[in-house]
């Protein structure tokens, strides 16, 4: 085992090893404790495990969520397997999350991690239902929850319309094409969601190192954002995604727009022709005879002169731009 250092140890203050946290629950909990169950919430990462150095821990925090996981899994009656267990196969497992509202899944499934909306769920809502609802069963992400909690059934349904709405603007924002390493675009939904129940009316969003802007997208639909970032086109990528240009507006721009664009290509058509035919010609070669066409083409960019050089030439054309 590697020797802790002092940050790491600070750190590990906050954590309980997995057999400590077994022992604590069983002497609070007595016959209420159930070993396994206490696996299935690791397994399903109701509890996040974190392991180092081949020992595993739980945030210490997390014990009070056991503890209330715990008693309401206790003693659950006939009665709540029929109302709350089936969700299309009898082959299922079931976890009770809060009063009437059970997590069902397949046995099968028994290891894969529930999306952050179900922590939520955990953390934010009581034991005691303040207004209950007809049974319903809500699929999400994979994960399904059956509930008659009427708050439940309202986040859920908002769960669903914000995972919508990303799906919209993961297809048709301009990030999209964008490469950038350290991209969000695939964990912009688990961003959103965490943050969702420390928001107020009056928050404001800061991306800081925003990158492609994919996470500043998503929250621009939900209210003002603050994007920042060392590299200029990371700023200008956050800044064109805000709310609300969708393609319609894009539509509408481009049409203001395509008689100034179309006599600029008409212009630069004229000025450039012949260095435009001359590439033409090049790239219509005969690729049998691969060196000349290198070497043509070689030559042509050696003597075609750009506006950003020094050139007499490129001074004409930078004057023109201006």
């Amino acid at each position: 085992m590697s020797t802790l250092n002092a940050n790491e140890k600070e750190l590990l203050k906050h954590f309980i090893t997995v057999d400590e946290a077994v022992i604590e629950l069983k002497n609070e909990l007595k016959e209420k404790f159930n070993e396994d169950l206490f696996y299935r919430f690791l397994n399903k990462f109701l509890i996040i495990p974190v392991t180092r150095d081949d020992t595993t821990y739980i945030y210490r925090h997390d014990m009070i969520l056991c503890n209330k996981l715990m008693r309401l899994n206790y003693n659950i009656t006939d009665q709540e397997i029929i109302k709350y267990g089936y969700n299309g196969s009898f082959l299922v497992s079931r976890i009770k999350i809060s009063k009437g509202t059970f997590l069902i899944y397949d046995e099968c499934d028994n290891k894969s991690a529930v999306p952050v909306f179900v922590r939520n769920i955990l953390y934010d809502f009581s034991e005691n239902q303040e207004e209950q609802c007809e049974l319903c069963q809500m699929d999400l992400l994979g994960t399904t929850i059956v509930t008659t909690d009427l708050g439940i059934r309202r986040y859920i349904e908002n769960a669903i319309f914000r995972k919508h709405q990303l799906d919209k603007i993961k297809h048709s924002n301009f990030a999209n094409s964008s490469s950038y390493m350290g991209s969000k675009k695939k964990i912009v939904g688990f961003v959103l969601e965490s943050i969702l129940p420390h928001l107020t009316d009056e928050s404001v969003f800061l991306d800081i190192m925003c990158g492609s802007g994919a996470v500043s997208n998503a929250l621009a639909q939900m209210g003002n954002v603050y994007a920042s970032d060392a590299q200029d086109f990371c700023r200008l990528l956050a800044k064109i995604q805000g709310k609300g240009f969708n393609s319609d507006k894009a539509k509408l721009l481009l049409k203001n727009i395509y008689k100034d664009y179309n006599d600029n290509l008409n212009e630069l058509q004229h000025e450039c022709g012949s260095a435009l035919e001359a590439e033409d010609s090049i790239f219509h070669m005969d690729l049998n005879h691969r060196q000349h066409v290198l070497e043509s083409y070689q030559d042509f960019i050696n003597n075609f002169e750009l506006y950003s050089s020094t050139d007499v030439n490129s001074k004409k054309i930078l004057d023109k731009i201006y």
